[in-house]
This record gives structure tokens, C-alpha cells and sequence, in this order.
């Protein structure tokens, strides 16, 4: 997760071949972020991991992402945001897996 404008920078991945038209909502992107739509759902456990050095995911954004996340969780009854940053760029290491599956069999219970 990250902030739509720094996925929107001059040559970012997301703007070209087939992943441009994830960006293609404008309605929706004229008035919320996708933090904000993650946010939607605050008062529930998520799970959110990104990589240091992830192309696709700016860390400043991804970091003000999260930050928006916590701030919109925070208050809620049962709200868990568990976000960090692993160090395997845009992939999912074995030990994130791990960590998202304990994560859902604690809050699936």
C-alpha cells in the first residue's frame, strides 16, 4: 500500500503496460486515497507488509500510507494495524508468509 499520487510519479511502474489502468478510477481518485479505502475497514485486524527497495511502492509513501492507517484505527474498537517493511523488495519472503498466517489464526479465531 502506498499514497496514490507517489504511485503516480513521472516513469512509475505503475503507469505503464497493463498496470495503468489500476489507476484508471477517476471518480474515486479525486476523493480518496487508498489508505482511506483500506481505512474503511479500521475497526478490523490488517495485516500490511512492504519491502525496502520495492519499485513499486515508494517507502516514503508506503510509510505515509501506514501512517494514515494507525491514525484511522486508532480509537476503534479491536483495531490492529500490523504493518512494517521486510528487506526483500517486491516479493513475499517466506517468513512474511509465516508471520500472515499466524496473524489470521490469531484474529480468525
Amino acid at each position: 500500500m502506498a499514497c496514490r499520487a507517489d504511485m503516480m510519479r513521472p516513469d512509475a511502474p505503475l503507469l505503464q503496460g497493463q498496470s495503468a489502468f489500476y489507476m484508471l478510477h477517476p471518480s474515486l481518485a479525486g476523493r480518496v486515497d487508498f489508505p482511506d479505502m483500506a481505512g474503511l475497514a479500521a475497526n478490523r485486524p490488517l495485516f500490511l507488509r512492504s519491502g525496502h527497495g520495492d519499485r513499486h511502492m515508494p517507502v516514503d509513501s508506503v510509510q505515509r500510507a501506514f501512517g494514515r492507517l494507525a491514525k484511522l484505527a486508532k480509537g476503534t474498537d479491536g483495531s490492529v494495524v500490523d504493518a512494517a517493511f521486510h528487506d526483500a523488495g517486491h516479493t513475499m519472503p517466506a517468513e512474511v508468509t509465516q508471520a500472515a498466517l499466524r496473524f489470521l489464526m490469531h484474529h480468525l479465531r
